[in-house]
């Protein structure tokens, strides 16, 4: 959860105050987990966020494909957008993932940004 970006979890059975303090702590820039719920350590391996494999990794159409997906398109458009089938589109995110070695697409999304595929 950490690594996706998650700085608060809340049990759903929480008290309104426990709620409250939990939205002042993470808008704060801080984490706040409920009681009962420990938080996991933090991975110190590398994480998709720094992947450092290059865009020149990647065919034309793979770039395509994930520059797509980057800007939001879900694979049945996608499909149609480049006249292809569905499975098509699914086996070049997979190729894409793998190469890659990005097991999201919030991380393939992340990495088109940071190689200047698309933009925020």
């Amino acid at each position: 959860m950490l690594n996706a970006g998650v700085s608060g979890y809340v049990l759903k059975n929480c008290k309104a105050k426990d709620l409250i303090t939990a939205v002042r702590m993470v808008s704060a820039g801080k984490s706040y987990f409920s009681p009962g719920v420990t938080p996991p350590a933090p991975r110190v391996c590398p994480t998709e966020e720094s992947a450092t494999v290059p865009l020149t990794a990647l065919s034309d159409r793979e770039r395509e494909v994930l520059k797509l997906f980057a800007d939001g398109f879900e694979t049945r458009d996608i499909a149609a957008k480049l006249d292809m089938a569905e499975k098509t589109v699914a086996t070049h995110r997979e190729h894409i993932m793998g190469k890659l070695k990005i097991s999201s697409i919030a991380g393939l999304t992340k990495y088109a940004i940071r190689e200047g595929l698309t933009t925020v």
